[in-house]
């Protein structure tokens, strides 16, 4: 199996990227598709085009020549992200790899009301500051569960900084400050939360209460005033996702009254 790497993508239609990479499968003459990999922090995200079935010892070809492009660029960790399972899913979970199941969700604007709740004294908003992320960017990271921590490909707090910074900076979306927040606990910096535009809709990237500050409540005040404020300004919806075993997380989406867009899973395979 040959594995040719493409650079005319007006030619297929593919929309050009940072990180992107672009290579066409074949086996002699016979054309098997497209593989997409796209560097994402410490990982690759790789995504396929196939117009052929592939056979089993195909497939192996194929995962075997993925594992070593992704090796071969200094990546520690394959993505695959997937609405449906898929042979190469199952492949990468017969050789070693693990599935986190997450969801998107999905709030309208036209029957969503905040939550008239009473902000104490001791609760300040403020914009979303990158330099309480670069001071406190331990303290984020401590407050991400495991599994968050691999879909975000940030295996440690300076993987999370260059993660926010691609947030902020618009490599990863167009952030959007008047909606993005920082909450302040007794003068203290608590959390935040990031909206930013991807493909023309407004989604919500992360919203992060520090774990000393967890259990206070923070996380329903910073949501419901960025709520406010996307309404106010007539935002039509707003998106997120999150893990389900992020059952806290989901279950306060959904009082806000977040609906299920639909579900997805995110394929690891770690080959550090």
């Amino acid at each position: 199996m040959e594995f040719k790497r493409i650079f005319d993508y007006d030619k297929f239609n593919i929309p050009i990227r940072d990180g992107l990479r672009v290579y066409e499968v074949k086996n002699k003459n016979k054309v098997y598709g497209l593989v997409f990999l796209r560097e994402f922090i410490r990982s690759h995200v790789v995504t396929f085009k196939v117009i052929e079935v592939l056979t089993e010892k195909e497939l192996e070809e194929l995962f075997e020549e993925v594992i070593g492009l992704v090796k071969g660029l200094n990546s520690k960790v394959l993505l695959h992200f997937s609405l449906f399972t898929s042979p190469f899913a199952d492949f990468i979970l017969r050789k070693g790899g693990y599935v986190i199941k997450r969801s998107e969700m999905i709030l309208s604007f036209f029957d969503f009301a905040p939550f008239p709740f009473t902000i104490p004294s001791y609760v300040k908003f403020g914009p979303f500051l990158m330099g309480n992320l670069k001071e406190y960017i331990h303290s984020c990271f401590d407050a991400i569960p495991d599994y968050d921590r691999v879909v975000f490909a940030a295996y440690s707090p300076d993987d999370l900084e260059r993660l926010y910074t691609f947030l902020y900076t618009g490599r990863e979306g167009v952030f959007i400050p008047e909606f993005s927040l920082s909450i302040y606990y007794q003068g203290e910096f608590a959390g935040f939360i990031m909206v930013n535009i991807f493909s023309e809709v407004y989604t919500i990237s992360e919203i992060l209460i520090l774990k000393k500050y967890q259990g206070k409540g923070l996380g329903k005040l910073l949501l419901n005033e960025s709520l406010r404020r996307m309404k106010n300004r007539e935002i039509p919806f707003v998106q997120l996702s999150v893990s389900q075993k992020n059952y806290k997380a989901y279950h306060m989406y959904e009082k806000f009254g977040f609906t299920k867009k639909r579900d997805y899973m995110v394929f690891v395979y770690n080959f550090s």
